[in-house]
């Protein structure tokens, strides 16, 4: 039964059920066709988006480690030399080890001295920490 001889049926109002029924579920199943397809295209679209952003965030990240394994060298200091650090910043750590409260407020205090110990000895490059152990 087409549209047109469905509504002609329904204004005169000559149907019965067995006319109702297989024109309903052939609406509804062309209805959940439709809305399936449509959701399978969202799921592709969003698939390949989702491997091309991945694979993209991975390039990201594998040229930050590299631009930063060029940029932060590790300082190496000789063991046989022995540099002399100044009563102020002998000072200033023992304050600061007594008044710190958790380990972060620690270590940002022992890198600013360190930075200090450095500068007064002259050396103008940068340095990373590598690890902290608690003894």
């Amino acid at each position: 039964m087409t549209t047109e001889q469905y509504l002609q049926h329904f204004n005169d109002g000559t149907l019965t059920t067995a006319d109702i029924i297989p024109y309903g579920l052939t609406n509804a199943l062309t209805v959940m066709l439709v809305v399936f397809a449509v959701l399978g295209i969202l799921y592709l679209i969003l698939s390949i988006s989702g491997a091309f952003f991945t694979k993209l965030n991975q390039k990201d990240k594998a040229e930050k480690k590299q631009k930063r394994q060029k940029i932060e060298k590790p300082i190496k200091v000789k063991k046989t030399e022995t540099t002399a650090v100044s009563d102020e910043i002998l000072a200033v750590l023992g304050a600061a080890a007594q008044a710190a409260q958790n380990d972060g407020e620690l270590i940002a205090v022992l890198t600013a001295a360190v930075h200090a110990a450095r500068a007064e000895n002259g050396e103008t490059g940068s340095f990373r920490v590598v690890s902290f152990r608690r003894r």
